[in-house]
């Protein structure tokens, strides 16, 4: 099967990342976002008392470093997704809507390599063009926590799965998962 992640939100714990790079920028003050209940919005305006310039302005500050420096969200839910898949022989695209870097796809493989996923297909679009790599790759199952990417990708997924938050909570027409071992025994059930 092709099977197709996200990476940010579902894998790599791009809020926590994101938080302290806005702490180090403006305020030590502004909290931590270390739990995935604390995203309550999809956009970074409603956690913080910043303008949107000033939050652009720390997305295009953003290098390959931070890309490769990000933490996982599950080490252990990362680990049973990349044995499932790889001993089942399914073929999966790590598909991302990074900011621009020097070299976003590198630091991306780099990054999935250093958690242990030897070769993995990493494709980077820009924001909300996912939908014309699940049309080419013809993907089985998807999963992701963008709200516009599970509603506009939908159609041309066979099995679209939301990542939970509370941002994508009133999604209600896909199946809903908390973490990639969730995501994986769904994809192993449907065989």
């Amino acid at each position: 099967m092709n099977i197709g992640c996200d990476i940010d939100g579902v894998i790599a714990n791009f809020s926590l990342g994101m938080s302290i790079l806005l702490r180090n920028q403006y305020s030590a003050d502004l909290p931590l976002i270390i739990d995935k209940e604390q995203v309550t919005h999809w956009g970074w305006e409603y956690f913080y008392p910043l303008s949107r310039q000033q939050i652009d302005s720390v997305f295009r500050s953003i290098t390959d470093d931070f890309w490769k420096s990000l933490p996982i969200i599950n080490y252990n839910d990362f680990t049973f997704f990349r044995r499932t898949m790889q001993s089942k022989g399914h073929t999966v695209y790590f598909i991302t809507s990074r900011f621009d870097g020097q070299n976003i796809k590198k630091a991306s493989t780099t990054w999935l390599e250093s958690h242990g996923w030897q070769n993995p297909n990493v494709i980077v679009v820009k924001k909300g063009n996912k939908t014309k790599e699940f049309i080419r790759l013809k993907l089985d199952f998807h999963i992701d926590d963008s709200p516009e990417v599970l509603i506009n990708g939908s159609r041309y997924v066979k099995n679209m799965i939301v990542m939970d938050y509370p941002y994508n909570r009133n999604i209600t027409t896909l199946k809903r998962v908390n973490n990639l071992t969730e995501y994986s025994k769904l994809i192993l059930s449907s065989q």
